[in-house]
């Protein structure tokens, strides 16, 4: 009944957000890593190249397409104004969403020798 009621208020973009936090338990920060994540990881393993931006800004139009949506339901469904949006949320979603991709991008570029198909520092022989 509570669901319903809040559902009522909400675009098509916010009710499948909804849907997807009760059905998975995740909550909505966990959601923008998730899906951040998910958008390099799916990218990288499909191009296979590790030192590549794509994978980078895939995720950082995740992150931006997701806000667009948000803002345009607010203004569209909710009839808010630009001054109604509180800017800082947004901010903090599209952190959520690309962080953890921009660091494993950084951490790629830094260790990733390209053709070894190791990371740097390994030297192939075994320590024991």
């Amino acid at each position: 009944m509570i669901l319903s009621t809040m559902l009522a208020h909400l675009g098509p973009f916010q009710e499948s957000k909804v849907w997807i936090e009760d059905m998975t338990g995740l909550d909505k920060m966990q959601l923008h890593i998730v899906v951040g994540l998910l958008a390099f990881v799916l990218v990288l393993a499909a191009q296979r190249k590790p030192r590549s931006w794509l994978p980078l800004v895939v995720a950082l139009f995740v992150a931006l397409l997701g806000e667009i949506l948000d803002i345009y339901e607010l203004i569209a469904v909710r009839g808010w104004g630009w001054g109604d949006i509180y800017w800082p949320w947004h901010w903090e979603d599209i952190v959520a969403t690309a962080g953890l991709p921009l660091l494993l991008f950084i951490l790629l570029r830094a260790f990733y020798r390209p053709g070894s198909g190791r990371l740097a520092g390994q030297d192939g022989a075994s320590r024991k």
